[in-house]
């Protein structure tokens, strides 16, 4: 906490926010869900502490986009990606991927998420015009 504390400090002096993704057990012993967060947030003290998340990681930290709204207020990045390739590197959404996006973005839209949405670096045009139009379902 006290890392963290530093590192928001330092942070804000550049007005920065800190993002801290939870990544489940499988990835990492350290803050495995945003109720974990939820939790060090208040002990840390720091209004630019916020989190992350990945479309890949729901099922690791246990967050369904149902219960987007009750974490709505930590979320400030998102990663959008194909969370079939959860083991290997970030794939982008691309239409007839074999994944339904469909719910989490409508989970997005449904909390009025207006923060970042960032893409792997495999994107491309196709991909930034497939996941406008998925937002726009």
């Amino acid at each position: 906490m006290q890392f963290l504390y530093m590192l928001c400090e330092v942070a804000a002096e550049w007005g920065m926010v800190v993002l801290v993704e939870p990544l489940g057990s499988r990835r990492t012993n350290f803050l495995n869900t945003l109720d974990e967060l939820r939790g060090i947030l208040p002990l840390v003290g720091r209004a630019n502490l916020a989190a992350a998340i990945s479309l890949r990681e729901l099922e690791a930290i246990g967050l369904s986009p149902a219960a987007f709204a009750s974490h709505h207020s930590l979320l400030q990045h998102v990663h959008m990606e194909n969370p079939l390739h959860s083991d290997r590197a970030r794939v982008c959404p691309r239409a007839g991927d074999g994944y339904d996006y469909g719910p989490f973005v409508r989970a997005l839209r449904g909390i009025d998420y207006s923060n970042v949405i960032c893409l792997p670096e495999d994107a491309d045009l196709s991909t930034l015009a497939y996941c406008k139009q998925l937002w726009s379902e």
